[in-house]
């Protein structure tokens, strides 16, 4: 590595050296601008309170972050920590006493307003009080330029204290700035150049001078077009400037002398880097009738708006026309525009009732727009309603997003340009957030009584010289060196020099690797390319890196170059690369996996802070797609795993997998063989199906009852019909049912009782039936005319018992046993010889051993008992009483068979000899 030798060296000025491209940065710098209630009512400066203004800053971040803000010429500091997704207020800047940083006299100030953070944050100044009100966004010193032209507005206002106000700012040592006035200023001639030594902080502040006075409206020189540039001397680096244009009090008025309110303007002005040659302008809200001015470097530009172009240019500087719809401004050269919001009434602005007042807007290029920002909608001083107006391409619109809420709906066409779209959204006070996954444009604004503010919410411009290139897997070196956490990448650093030795400094990142200093000898670009006229030479760093996490990754190039006298020059560029999470590739199918039908694919992939731009799907068959949302229609029926790669807008990519599984559906089918109540009948499963396997089955069995297996058995305790249904199911859920009425048989019911018949006679046995088609069987079949029919008739002889046996469909049977009882009729002699010749001896009575348990009862004519018997059968009466014969006569006779069917019997005997 070679040492600097500052003698006789000639450093190559190479301006817009480092390497963020946006409003957000870690380092800025801004002055306390006029505003005429800084002065006493004579003119002179208020240094007892200072003014009624006041000067605050907001800050802003996606991500927690730690802010400092210093006056360095009097030590005054303050810290502040912003939330995550948030936006923080900073205490009022000193306006009083040794810490006093108002710029309300022309010359050098040493009160620069410092601010850093530790990582990138928007930074926005703004002044008011209770009826003036500007805001500014604020760049980072590491993307200002050297040379820059003011854009102001002319001078009226009803303030006699108030100017026309420009003012640069040295954000290093030792910078000398040339000024060159457009008009006369309070110390300096118009068109006369002048230079000054800056320090590091120190302002120079140029006043307008006030010209006239005309019934209380107050004229005076307008400072825009004022050239202010650093001056490259030898042995010394350009230097960085930031320059400011306003106006501590004006009006803006369609009429001459006609405003009756005025407001206070400040802005940053944008390095001639940024400049652009198309953009789009959308009117302020119920205030649409702007005023705007297009600012040229070459008079020579042709400047065209809505398709017409611009003549009558001021000043060999601008141009200034007046919109009350938005407009579409084209050049062949690179421009600047503002915008201007009107003072309260002028130009039929009559805003329906609400106050507001002039105020100034610097409008950024369609080319530097951007997919993220974080605005702030001010509530000082009593700013009452609050604007943002968006623009974008009319195809994207879908995806924008405020505050979380997707509002494609609210956008109208640009009438001149249809392919793009605007918006116009009425927010309340606070942070607000404003996201989409395609670039978008945006201004802020609001109105309070006699008062506005209003400003560009954020820029994205990649055309500084001197810029870093990252390389990541699926894109070519870009001028935007961004790359996302866990990615390769490779970096090459695009020169308007050729050095002969380059040196990277990685300053030892834990999260990069490699991370090691790599020196180039001998350096020769790989390529050489021109871009807006200007020749760049492309050098790239051997080696493939990887960032472990997101944030800002910080690097130094240093490069030696030879000078004439044959020393060495280094000049030092700091380089930060943004690293943000790296893309999520997901996908979402809301299909019918039961069915081949076409299949649609819906990309539902993450970039984060970049644009998806490519979209790479396999479909798993062999085919793929190159769509966003593809439309696929598989040949057959199967398993697939689809993977998706996303590839954003810097090159990265994201892959993701995941299952596509198509099914038929199941053909469902059961057998069973119907059965009686009460017994199990058995259900088979038959279904099929054309691809896969069947998983589950359920069977509804149609009385309440259901069962998850395959084959079962089933007992239903009453016949009937049941419609049973069986639904199949596959692993996909494709599920079908089959029904089938199943008639499980009822047994016969038998409705009989026991029944008798007297001997020698027949009986007719006639059981009750319930059930259809029914056949009977008796047994034994004795004594019946058929053991089939339905109601045999018995002739029986003795008592019997039939087993009947009834069968219905189905062959469920049903017995029951029918006893037929056999009535003996008993048969009585009147007559008997108990005389000893074994003729007649004994009293028999026929049959009456069928009834073992009558009662016999013999009396004579007196009543007088003469015999009794339970059992006759075993010992009939043998005539006698007491042992000794009865004399012949008759007797009397009572018979209880005790028997149901036959009746107690009386009568008489005669007793014979």
């Amino acid at each position: 590595m070679k040492l600097l030798i500052l003698s006789g060296v000639l450093i190559i000025c190479t301006p817009g050296s480092t390497q963020s491209y946006t409003n957000k940065g870690t380092d800025f710098w801004v002055g306390y601008g006029v505003q005429g209630t800084m002065y006493n009512a004579d003119g002179s400066v208020n240094y007892t309170d200072g003014g009624s203004q006041e000067m605050v800053l907001y800050f802003t971040s996606i991500k927690p972050a730690n802010v400092r803000v210093e006056i360095p010429a009097t030590g005054w500091v303050r810290t502040y920590a912003i939330g995550g997704n948030g936006y923080a207020e900073s205490d009022p800047i000193p306006k009083t006493g040794i810490d006093d940083a108002r710029l309300a006299a022309e010359g050098v100030s040493d009160k620069g307003i410092h601010i850093t953070s530790d990582i990138p944050i928007g930074a926005f100044a703004h002044i008011y009080d209770k009826s003036g009100s500007a805001l500014a966004l604020l760049i980072p010193t590491n993307i200002l330029g050297q040379d820059y032209y003011t854009l102001n507005f002319t001078q009226t206002s009803t303030d006699k204290n108030a100017n026309s106000f420009g003012f640069v700012l040295a954000t290093e040592d030792s910078t000398t700035v040339e000024i060159t006035p457009s008009v006369n200023t309070l110390t300096h001639p118009a068109g006369v150049p002048f230079t000054q030594m800056l320090q590091k902080g120190q302002i120079y502040n140029l006043l307008g001078t006030v010209t006239g006075q005309n019934g209380g409206i107050y004229t005076g020189g307008d400072l825009t077009g004022t050239h202010i540039r650093t001056i490259v001397t030898a042995n010394a680096p350009c230097k960085k400037i930031a320059v400011f244009a306003g106006s501590g009090n004006t009006a803006v008025s369609c009429t001459p002398g006609g405003a009756t309110t005025s407001d206070n303007m400040m802005q940053q002005m944008y390095p001639g880097e940024s400049w652009g040659n198309r953009y789009v302008t959308v009117p302020t809200f119920k205030m649409p009738n702007n005023y705007f001015r297009v600012m040229v470097k070459d008079p020579a530009t042709i400047v065209n708006v809505n398709g017409t172009q611009l003549i009558n240019l001021i000043n060999g500087r601008y141009y200034e026309f007046q919109s009350d719809t938005p407009c579409v401004i084209n050049s062949d050269l690179d421009i600047m525009v503002a915008q201007y919001i009107t003072t309260s009434t002028q130009c039929n602005n009559t805003n329906n009732g609400i106050d507001g007042d002039p105020d100034m807007i610097y409008l950024v290029p369609m080319d530097q727009d951007i997919i993220f920002a974080r605005s702030v909608s001010t509530p000082h001083y009593a700013t009452t309603s609050h604007y943002i107006n968006v623009i974008m391409s009319t195809f994207d619109t879908a995806a924008f997003q405020l505050d979380g809420i997707f509002r494609g709906g609210s956008f109208t066409p640009v009438l001149k340009n249809p392919n793009l779209s605007y918006a116009q959204f009425k927010v309340d006070a606070g942070g607000h957030t404003l996201i989409s996954d395609s670039s978008f444009n945006a201004i802020a604004y609001g109105y309070g009584p006699d008062e506005s503010y209003g400003y560009d919410i954020g820029f994205s411009f990649n055309r500084l010289t001197n810029f870093l290139s990252v390389q990541n897997p699926y894109g070519s070196p870009n001028n935007i060196p961004q790359t996302c956490r866990a990615t390769q990448f490779k970096m090459a650093v695009n020169l308007v020099f050729q050095p002969t030795e380059l040196v990277w400094d990685f300053l030892g990142n834990p999260n990069l690797s490699p991370n090691n200093i790599v020196d180039i000898k001998n350096a020769v670009p790989d390529s050489v390319f021109n871009y807006k006229g200007q020749t760049y030479y492309r050098y790239t760093l051997p080696g493939i890196y990887n960032y472990s996490t997101i944030g800002p990754l910080d690097l130094k190039v240093y490069t030696y170059s030879p000078t004439q006298d044959g020393c060495t020059s280094l000049f030092t560029i700091d380089y930060d690369v943004d690293v943000v999470e790296h893309p999520v590739a997901n996908w979402s199918l809301n299909y019918n996996k039961c069915a081949n039908d076409t299949l649609y694919f819906k990309d539902s992939s993450s970039a984060f802070s970049n644009k998806t731009i490519q979209w790479i799907w396999d479909f798993g068959d062999g085919t793929g797609s190159a769509d966003i949302n593809p439309v696929k229609k598989y040949a057959a029926y199967g398993d697939y795993n689809v993977a998706l790669r996303t590839i954003t807008d810097i090159g990265c990519f994201a892959d993701t997998v995941k299952p596509v599984s198509l099914t038929p559906y199941p053909v469902p089918d059961f057998s069973t063989t119907p059965k009686c109540e009460g017994i199990p009948t058995n259900f088979t499963d038959l279904s099929t199906i054309s691809y896969g396997a069947i998983s589950t089955w359920h069977w509804n069995f149609g009385d309440g009852t259901v069962a998850d297996v395959q084959n079962t058995l089933k007992m239903f305790p009453v016949g009937g019909p049941y419609f049973i249904t069986l639904t199949v199911s596959n692993k996909n859920s494709c599920t079908a049912d089959t029904t089938k009425l199943l008639y499980i048989y009822k047994y016969p019911r038998i409705s009989a009782s026991d029944t008798f018949v007297y001997q020698g006679n027949s009986v007719q046995l006639k059981p009750a039936y319930t059930g259809d088609s029914l056949t009977f069987k008796w047994t034994p079949p004795t004594y019946l005319n058929s053991d089939t029919a339905a109601y045999p008739v018995s002739s029986p002889q003795d008592d019997i018992l039939y087993h009947l046996t009834v069968t219905g469909p189905g062959g469920c049977a049903t017995p029951k046993d029918i006893f037929v009882d056999v009535i003996q009729i008993l048969h009585i002699p009147n007559a008997f010889s108990p005389n000893g010749d074994g003729i007649n001896d004994k009293w028999i009575i026929t049959n009456l051993e069928y009834y073992p348990t009558a009662d016999v009862e013999v009396f004579n004519r007196y009543g007088q008992p003469l015999f009794y018997s339970t059992n006759y059968a075993q010992k009939p009466w043998d005539g006698t009483y007491n042992g000794s014969p009865v004399p012949v006569g008759t007797y009397y006779y009572i018979i209880n068979a005790k028997s149901k069917y036959v009746s107690r019997k009386s009568g008489y005997v005669v007793v014979l000899r």
